[in-house]
């Protein structure tokens, strides 16, 4: 891949070189030449006239010529020649990748970035079909070639430029990403891609359009036929650091309901332009915890679903971005039965626990608690002060015999404390088990990784306790980052919430999901989607659901589907906890619905209460999304 995009200035390089030294070659030719005639040498004339030679010049069409002269009066306007070609190819091949960026594109993809989460969407969205156009500023990325050769468009440039993301044809896009390496750079794209405007398009760009999308296979497969453009344009913006994106979810952006075009894009009428945009906010690193507890949930080598069972002991290994987040997602989706207090009890006295095995670990961990004030009310936090690049696989074996630990979550972002890990681990489990998930960085390989490829190989294929996760190959697709099927479930559970505690109609429901800011109302009904999945499991005590059929005779069961409003409310208190929310006092709890409202800004709830003790309007909701579970099951 590098050797392909390096061509270009290879055959740069030689052009220099045979420009050095055709000039050096006329220089010293002109100076045998004024020997030959008589002439006192003069080097500036000499290199003057040589200069001369690339412009055709008549000068040189004098009879006996020394030898280097007469090659280099053909070479100098040859090398010219080649240049002003070269330069016309290069500018013909832009002006046509903006004319089919402009005229014939429509739908697509923009993406800022070609690092390898945006290498890995590009590739992706490609491969399915979607147009592409990637924005990247190094123009001596090695990337770019071969997405070029996968059929993408890209222009090398800044994207926070306006005019940069104009030639790309923003209006036009069905999705802008925003993955640079730099947080605010990718801020600052969105900022600048916000403001514009969709312009007046000329009634030669709208025929080209028109006759591009009906040999499309996005027109033919498309339901609003009436329009080229998506009702919806979104904006994808990557954020590394979880206080940063925790910001952005407040921002004023996020609250917008929408962010419209412009309405005198397009006559007026039924076929108006009027698109809706939306900003949302993601983290690769949250993404792919949530994956990670999806495929290797901890319910699946625990006892957790059935009655009096106790939590689970979770190894963590790591604590930096990586197991920030797997920690986070542990906390919001690891609620089962063992959570439910006894008959006798309120709270919950059986929190699932993990066992942190990091380097200043102790203060990480407080940096996490700053952000996320009710973490300690989730979940129990146990630190073990040792690095992973000292620690045995005695300890090791002390620390998970203790608490029959039976998962393990190896997120370290260094290559050489996660080989170190990685040996340790493989060494405890040729005498024992547990199963160990590798969680592999978001970033290119480094040099570590290169020259000790097999290590980790043998690790993972000799021992059948370690799996590899990927956190580029599992997590950077445009269906994972997108996620219709995660909101179309999400958009249900909301649309109960608004329309009274029933079950909506999908036209209804996708109503009331339209005008929802793209801000933390939304993640709380992702969430609730996202431990879909665990209910699943705990209505037939940890084995699939055969099907819609299965799933509706189950609910019958009072006992099984209170239990599973239980385990939903608690999974909601959590996940409000973690958000910093608090629960109201007896004094607040008995004030008015609007009084109640105003409590919401200083995040205070009303519902953050044992379960037993909710109001019957309150359990309705969770009992309301259990119904509608059967419909959910593909």
């Amino acid at each position: 891949m590098e050797q392909e995009g390096n061509i270009l200035d290879r055959f740069d390089r030689i052009m220099l070189l045979l420009v050095a030294l055709s000039t050096l070659g006329g220089t010293l030719g002109w100076m045998q030449y004024m020997l030959m005639t008589g002439d006192e040498p003069q080097l500036d004339i000499a290199f003057y006239r040589s200069l001369q030679l690339f412009v055709f010049s008549d000068v040189a069409a004098q009879p006996g010529l020394p030898l280097l002269l007469k090659i280099t009066r053909f070479l100098s306007p040859a090398l010219l020649a080649t240049a002003i070609i070269r330069q016309l190819i290069i500018s013909t091949s832009r002006g046509w990748d903006y004319f089919r960026i402009k005229n014939l594109f429509s739908n697509h993809y923009i993406i800022c970035g070609l690092g390898a989460v945006g290498y890995k969407i590009a590739t992706d969205s490609l491969s399915e079909g979607v147009k592409v156009v990637v924005i990247e500023k190094n123009s001596q990325n090695p990337a770019i070639s071969d997405v070029r050769k996968l059929g993408a468009i890209v222009i090398n440039g800044d994207a926070t430029d306006k005019s940069i993301l104009k030639r790309a044809a923003i209006t036009d896009a069905a999705a802008l990403f925003t993955v640079t390496e730099d947080d605010t750079v990718n801020l600052g794209i969105f900022y600048q891609a916000q403001q514009l405007r969709e312009g007046r398009k000329t009634r030669l760009q709208k025929v080209i359009k028109f006759f591009s999308s009906v040999f499309s296979k996005q027109y033919k497969n498309s339901q609003n036929r009436n329009s080229h453009l998506p009702e919806q344009q979104r904006f994808l913006v990557h954020i590394a650091e979880s206080a940063t994106i925790n910001l952005v979810y407040n921002s004023k952006y996020c609250q917008q309901k929408a962010i419209e075009g412009n309405p005198s894009a397009e006559p007026a009428g039924e076929n108006a332009a009027s698109r809706t945009r939306f900003l949302k906010p993601f983290n690769i690193n949250q993404i792919a915890a949530s994956r990670v507890i999806s495929e290797y949930p901890p319910d699946e080598y625990y006892p957790v679903h059935t009655s009096g069972s106790g939590p689970v002991h979770l190894l963590l290994a790591g604590l930096g971005n990586i197991g920030e987040s797997l920690l986070l997602a542990f906390a919001r989706n690891a609620h089962y039965f063992c959570n439910i207090p006894a008959e006798n009890e309120d709270v919950v006295s059986r929190k699932n626990v993990v066992h942190i095995v990091a380097t200043h670990a102790a203060e990480r961990l407080n940096e996490i608690r700053a952000l996320y004030p009710g973490l300690d009310q989730v979940v129990e936090c146990r630190v073990c002060e040792a690095s992973t690049l000292s620690l045995s696989s005695g300890e090791l074996k002390n620390i998970v015999d203790t608490f029959d630990i039976r998962l393990a979550y190896l997120c370290l972002e260094d290559d050489i404390e996660r080989y170190t890990a990685l040996h340790t681990f493989g060494q405890y489990l040729l005498r024992h088990k547990l199963m160990v998930v590798n969680v592999m960085p978001s970033r290119a390989m480094s040099a570590f990784s290169i020259i000790m490829p097999n290590d980790e190989k043998s690790c993972s294929d000799t021992k059948s306790g370690i799996v590899d996760f990927s956190i580029i190959e599992r997590t950077c697709r445009k269906s994972i980052l997108i996620n219709e099927k995660l909101d179309n479930i999400a958009m249900r559970i909301h649309a109960i919430h608004q329309s009274g505690n029933r079950p909506a109609q999908p036209d209804e429901a996708e109503a009331a999901w339209a005008r929802l800011p793209e801000n933390f109302m939304k993640m709380s009904s992702r969430y609730s989607a996202e431990h879909l999945p665990v209910k699943l499991r705990a209505m037939t005590q940890g084995n699939g659901i055969a099907g819609a059929a299965e799933a509706e005779e189950l609910l019958k069961n009072a006992e099984l589907l209170e239990k599973l409003e239980h385990i939903e409310h608690i999974r909601f208190v959590a996940e409000r906890l973690l958000e910093g929310w608090v629960p109201a006092s007896p004094e607040q709890e008995k004030l008015s619905a609007a009084e109640l409202k105003k409590l919401k800004q200083l995040k205070i709830n009303k519902t953050l209460r044992p379960f037993r003790r909710l109001a019957e309007e309150d359990k309705a909701f969770n009992r309301e999304f259990l119904k509608i579970i059967p419909t959910l099951i593909e």
